[in-house]
């Protein structure tokens, strides 16, 4: 499974857990949902009954606001009344297994899964626990996969490696198990997402398939430090770094720096049509007929623009090898330019 596919999970992860309009909230709730109303109220219903306040959530989370105006008024004021819902349901509903539960607590746990970041290690091990039995339930489905994806990926950008790496890897680990091949897929991938978290210091492992058809020689690098950058062409700012690399591959090409460029295009022609405008003086790795590039694999590449920096003796030594950190890191290891 491409990385595309972690990129769309953490989206509708973020548009749930924002009570953004999303086209699928909780699967069997929105399928069940009435018509979307023109206003909604903001105002808890005054009910114990379960039955009602899951319709009033589920009316909330599927709400599609028809004027700007509205619009601002339901995300100033709707997650905190989707909140709201969801605790009272948690407060009243006996039966941890009902649809009523299920969809409150996962809508409380994404709001609390966004805010990763700013968890303590103790709280961070609570929701972890929380997302990994919910990933174990009988009834997981997509939006558990989104929350995953979103916690693992909430605590890199972050800046916790550590923690995220211990969190992809148990969450991986998990869904390596699925009899789903593609929750599989997304398991390996995760794994491959704490082992590129890890891999500062250790030898980096690199293989794919040149624009000519053959396979990378990578002992041809050895003594050189290289750049590995994953990048596409329908990436914006992975286009707009390229000019910097080219900059700094010029100024210390002949001190012993290369380039290997991983393309996570689909589409061949794009990418030959960017190179013809755009030629780069390095390899440039293509694996083609919808294939994910073996080392992106390998290190689960999830968002672009992503690279490495490798050092002469083959170890990875940051990354965070782009703009003026990149140049620092050269002049730091080959000298002045």
């Amino acid at each position: 499974m491409p990385f595309i596919v972690s990129r769309r999970l953490m989206t509708a992860a973020c548009a749930f857990a924002l009570a953004l309009p999303t086209a699928a909230v909780f699967g069997q709730a929105a399928a069940t949902a009435p018509a979307a109303p023109q206003k909604v109220s903001y105002e808890l219903p005054q009910t114990n009954n379960v039955d009602a306040l899951a319709e009033y959530l589920t009316t909330l989370l599927t709400f599609q606001p028809a004027t700007e105006e509205i619009a601002t008024e339901y995300i100033q004021q709707g997650p905190a009344a989707m909140a709201r819902a969801a605790q009272q349901i948690l407060d009243l509903e006996k039966d941890r297994d009902s649809d009523n539960y299920i969809l409150a607590q996962k809508y409380l746990l994404a709001l609390d899964v966004m805010a990763i970041g700013k968890a303590t290690p103790e709280e961070r091990d609570g929701l972890l626990k929380l997302v990994i039995e919910n990933l174990q339930h009988p009834k997981m489905d997509a939006d558990d996969l989104d929350i995953a994806v979103a916690f693992a990926e909430g605590l890199e950008q972050s800046g916790q490696a550590r923690a995220a790496a211990g969190a992809y890897e148990q969450l991986g680990n998990v869904l390596v198990g699925h009899k789903d091949a593609m929750i599989k897929e997304l398991g390996q991938l995760m794994i491959g997402s704490a082992r590129r978290l890890n891999a500062v210091g250790s030898p980096v492992r690199v293989s794919g398939t040149t624009l000519e058809g053959r396979a990378l020689d990578w002992g041809q690098y050895r003594g050189k430090v290289v750049l590995i950058d994953f990048w596409a062409t329908w990436c914006g700012p992975c286009r707009a770094e390229m000019p910097n690399i080219q900059k700094l591959y010029e100024a210390y090409n002949r001190r012993g720096f290369e380039v290997v460029s991983i393309s996570m295009d689909d589409d061949r022609a794009a990418l030959d049509e960017y190179l013809k405008s755009n030629p780069m003086p390095w390899t440039t790795l293509f694996e083609g007929n919808g294939k994910t590039n073996p080392t992106a694999s390998y290190y689960g590449i999830s968002e672009l623009p992503s690279t490495m920096l490798v050092d002469e003796k083959g170890n990875v030594v940051s990354l965070d090898a782009r703009g003026e950190n990149l140049g620092k890191l050269l002049q730091q290891m080959l000298g002045a330019p």
